[in-house]
């Protein structure tokens, strides 16, 4: 339990933590490979909408949301035990 706790505080400590949220954001910008034509028939109303779709992916991302879990926890542990 020691091991893994220094290990989450050193992340946040050498900003990995920041770079990892930073890095991940980055991959769902630019690897949305993502179909959501399933049914295999012709688009209608051909709209796309970019920047919602991926602030969506963005914010409903599981990796991205336990980062800034992770991130939180640490900042607020670190604020109430100094």
């Amino acid at each position: 339990m020691a091991d893994k706790l220094d290990h989450l505080l050193t992340d946040y400590f050498s900003c990995k933590l920041e770079s990892e949220m930073r890095l991940r954001k980055l991959e769902l910008q630019y690897h949305n490979n993502h179909d959501e034509n399933v049914g295999g028939g012709r688009m209608q109303n051909n709209l796309t909408r970019v920047a919602e779709t991926t602030m969506i992916h963005i914010e409903s991302d599981p990796k991205l949301q336990l980062y800034a879990y992770q991130k939180r926890n640490h900042r607020n542990s670190i604020v109430y035990h100094a």
